[in-house]
């Protein structure tokens, strides 16, 4: 019985501070940023989670792609919350594989952007859920607050950006789509 009282309200903890990152204003402080180190570092950082969880990484980097304006932060944050999410989903199969992409976008005139592909070949988002995803408080995880994609949204949005979710059977693609000049510089 104590354990369950601590298990709750370790949940309501994480609860809480899900709810009060998601209240705060964000104050992105932008800098020049290479998306493609920043994707790099991040696999890394994931690599011992993914190597346990029997998940396999690709990873294409063009060489066209420029620097951009942007919170590195936050991307960080943005990047975090979309594999974890697709790192849990495949470590409940056993495996996976885990591709993340990063390329110029310039094929809307005037408007080149760096664009950031993650895909898993998890089971995918129920059709019912996928419009909803960006929304706070949606999720389909067990125990999830459904506030991490919704953060996801808002941090993109404060860089001018846009995100898409794409769900298949199997798999999910999540695209960001960043302007050079996110902060309007």
């Amino acid at each position: 019985r104590v354990q369950t009282c601590l298990n709750e309200c370790n949940r309501l903890k994480a609860l809480m501070s899900s709810v009060l990152d998601f209240s705060r204003p964000l104050e992105p402080h932008f800098e020049t940023v290479d998306v493609r180190i920043l994707v790099r570092r991040m696999v890394e950082r994931w690599r011992p989670k993914l190597a346990n969880s029997n998940i396999e990484t690709v990873l294409q980097m063009a060489d066209d792609v420029p620097l951009i304006k942007a919170d590195p932060r936050l991307l960080d944050q943005v990047l975090t919350n979309l594999i974890s999410n697709a790192v849990s989903i495949m470590a409940e199969n056993g495996q996976g594989v885990l591709a993340l992409r990063v390329r110029l976008d310039d094929e809307v005139p005037n408007l080149s952007q760096v664009e950031i592909t993650i895909t898993d070949n998890g089971p995918g988002i129920p059709e019912e859920l996928l419009a909803h995803i960006f929304e706070p408080f949606v999720s389909k995880r067990k125990g999830g607050t459904g506030l991490g994609l919704a953060i996801v949204k808002r941090i993109i949005t404060s860089h001018h950006g846009s995100i898409t979710a794409q769900s298949f059977t199997p798999g999910t693609i999540f695209t960001i789509k960043i302007p050079i000049s996110a902060n309007g510089a």
